[in-house]
């Protein structure tokens, strides 16, 4: 990795302004600037508005040092982000400077961060209800083939170490209007990327796009074109996220973590 890129990367997030709008604090990177008409208030409720009154989430997780980066495309909204924002305002914070080893939070064994929404999504994506399907138990299952489900929990938190989540745009919205992508923080986020990929042998990072190969993309060419299937990835669709063992990207990260671990002969930890 180009050290100057990555400290590039990290302090663009390692501060983010607040400012007020309309009696509400609202959160930006340096640079980032976005006319009114993209804000949501209550007279502009679009599904692109963008809801800057909720922490944006550029990455979660040890981004320096995880093994396996999920690019997606930004957190989306619900209208229970606000609730959620409660349990888990501190965790996206720490985030941001990336000194103490974050931990992928939405995996983690704690009831409060569990019952968000994003939790929910992360657990249940990972974790699907067909167990010949999901990435998770069958991880599990390599450990415990007796009774796989008692090792699911160690397998969220080896994840929560291991993976990291990317997003190419970090503020929430219900859809995502394209031309936002010029914005500061995603063309760093955007490069920082693409220095993974050029380090890919030496790093050994498995990089999975899952959304919008052509927006990730650089001058002119989509991430789709430089996957190699070794170490970077790209499966999915527009509307669906999956890392169903069956299909490309779950039955990759279920091969590559056996790499990691040997043929899954060395323990979780």
């Amino acid at each position: 990795m180009n050290k100057e890129i990555e400290n590039r990367f990290l302090k663009h997030f390692e501060s983010i302004k607040e400012s007020s709008l309309n009696d509400k604090t609202i959160y930006k990177f340096e640079g980032d600037e976005f006319v009114d008409e993209d804000i949501f208030n209550n007279e502009n409720s679009k599904d692109t508005s963008l809801h800057l009154d909720l922490l944006p989430q550029p990455f979660v997780g040890d981004v320096k040092n995880a093994k396996i980066i999920i690019c997606s495309l930004n957190p989306g909204f619900d209208k229970e982000n606000y609730n959620d924002e409660e349990y888990i305002k501190e965790h996206i914070k720490e985030q941001f400077s990336q000194d103490e080893h974050p931990s992928m939070f939405w995996l983690e064994n704690d009831e409060n961060i569990k019952n968000t929404g994003g939790a929910k999504w992360w657990r249940g994506k990972l974790n699907q209800k067909n167990k010949t399907a999901s990435l998770v138990y069958n991880i599990a299952q390599e450990y415990n083939k007796e009774n796989p489900d008692e090792k699911i929990e160690a397998v969220f938190e080896w994840l929560s170490k291991n993976m990291a989540a990317i997003e190419l745009f970090p503020y929430h919205s219900k859809s995502f209007k394209k031309s936002l992508t010029n914005c500061k923080s995603t063309r760093i986020i955007r490069d920082y990327v693409h220095e993974l990929i050029k380090n890919e042998e030496n790093d050994k990072k498995l990089i999975c796009f899952t959304r919008s190969f052509n927006l990730w993309g650089k001058d002119g060419k989509s991430v789709s074109d430089i996957a190699d299937g070794k170490y970077v990835i790209c499966a999915g669709s527009p509307r669906c996220v999956t890392f169903n063992v069956t299909k490309d990207l779950g039955k990759r990260i279920l091969e590559y973590i056996g790499e990691l671990t040997s043929d899954f002969k060395e323990p979780l930890n």
